[in-house]
C-alpha cells in the first residue's frame, strides 16, 4: 500500500508541475506577433503588407494605447479575447491610390468593406522594409510586449515569393527558430498558421487541474483504506 501511495504522490506532483507550468506559459504568452507579410507578390508590394497579432493567453487583453515601432496604428478601444486574431494591414480596403489593390481584395470578397472577415482588420501607416527590420509591440506604458526581426527571411519564399513569415509555436519565444515560411501562398492572416505545431488549448490547464483533484481524492481514499487495514 505504501508503494501505491508513493506512486500516486509522484503522479500528483507531476500533474501539479505540468498544470502550473502550462498556466504560467499561456498567461505569459499574451499578445504576440504571429505572422508577417512584408514583401507580397500577389498585389502591389506595400498594399499587400500585413502584421498579424494573436492573443495566446487565457485572458482578454485591452490593447488600447499599444503601439508599434516601425509602423503607426491606432488601437483605441480594441480588446482581444483569448484565441482572437488582429490583422494590421498596410491598406485594409482600397484607398485613393491609383491601383485597386488592398488586403480586402486579396483575402476578402472585393466588395470594399471588411464585414466578410471573422477577425479584426485595421490599417497601419508606413510600410514594412523589404530589407528587414525589427518590429516592436509596446503596451500603453512603453514596456515591450513582443518583438521580432524578420531579416532572417530575406531571400526566402516570404521575400517576394508569395508566402509569409509565420510563428510556429505561440508559446515559445520570438526567435528565428520559432518562425518559418508559410506553406500556403499568401499566408494565413486571421487564421491558424500553416506551419503551427499542435499545442494544447489554454483550457487544457483546467483539465490538468481537474486531474489533480481526482488524484488527490483517490489518494485520500487509498490512504483511508490503508489506515483501516
Amino acid at each position: 500500500m505504501r508503494s501505491r501511495l508513493g506512486k500516486i504522490f509522484l503522479v500528483g506532483i507531476m500533474v501539479i508541475t505540468a498544470s502550473v507550468f502550462f498556466q504560467g506559459m499561456v498567461s505569459a504568452a499574451g499578445i504576440i506577433i504571429n505572422e508577417i507579410g512584408f514583401n507580397p507578390d500577389v498585389v502591389d508590394d506595400t498594399d499587400g503588407e500585413f502584421i498579424e497579432l494573436y492573443n495566446a493567453g487565457i485572458d482578454a487583453v485591452n490593447i488600447d494605447g499599444y503601439s508599434f515601432e516601425g509602423v503607426s496604428v491606432d488601437l483605441s478601444g480594441i480588446t482581444l479575447l483569448p484565441g482572437e486574431f488582429l490583422v494590421l494591414a498596410r491598406e485594409a480596403v482600397d484607398g485613393s491610390d491609383a491601383d485597386t489593390d488592398s488586403f480586402e481584395t486579396v483575402y476578402g470578397d472585393g466588395d470594399g468593406d471588411l464585414d466578410e472577415f471573422g477577425f479584426i482588420v485595421l490599417d497601419f501607416a508606413g510600410s514594412l522594409l523589404n530589407s528587414g527590420e525589427l518590429l516592436v509591440l509596446k503596451d500603453n506604458g512603453g514596456s515591450v510586449v513582443d518583438s521580432y526581426d524578420y531579416t532572417a527571411f530575406l531571400g526566402t519564399g516570404a521575400d517576394g515569393g508569395g508566402f509569409t513569415v509565420e510563428r510556429i509555436n505561440p508559446y515559445r519565444p520570438s526567435v528565428n527558430s520559432n518562425f518559418g515560411v508559410s506553406v500556403l501562398s499568401g499566408g494565413t492572416p486571421g487564421h491558424m498558421n500553416s506551419i503551427a505545431v499542435p499545442v494544447p488549448e489554454p483550457s487544457t490547464a483546467l483539465l490538468l487541474a481537474g486531474g489533480l483533484v481526482t488524484l488527490v481524492v483517490l489518494g485520500k481514499r487509498l490512504n483511508g483504506c490503508a489506515g483501516t487495514g
